[in-house]
């Protein structure tokens, strides 16, 4: 997990499909999620 310099954002690793994937969202109720990366042969082992 890694917050963005401004707090306004936070980077994840979730599931995407059957593979751990970055994906980002707003701290402020935790919405507008996006799916960053999209890996669909391996897992996204870190997120810093």
């Amino acid at each position: 997990m890694q917050l963005s310099p401004n707090g306004k954002h936070i980077a994840v690793l979730s599931a995407v499909g059957n593979r751990k994937n970055i994906i980002i969202m707003e701290t402020k109720g935790l919405k507008n999620i996006c799916a960053v990366t999209s890996l669909n042969n391996q897992d996204i082992a870190d997120v810093f």
